[in-house]
């Protein structure tokens, strides 16, 4: 037909390196978004902890 006006790409008409930067963008601030909201707004509750110390000590080699 000549009138037809169909517009057909030889190769993806986004580049494939242009998407997968988009795409790591995305999850990147996605991530960046969490970090950031689990740095703000989640407060850590204090408590005591024991660690036992050993008493034994190693011989010194002075």
């Amino acid at each position: 037909m000549h009138g037809s006006t169909e517009v057909t790409f030889k190769e993806d008409p986004v580049p494939t390196l242009f998407r997968f930067l988009f795409v790591v963008a995305i999850l990147a601030g996605l991530g960046f978004a969490a970090m950031f909201a689990l740095a703000t707004l989640v407060n850590p509750e204090p408590r005591e902890i024991t660690v036992p110390v050993p008493t034994q000590r190693s011989p010194s080699s002075s």
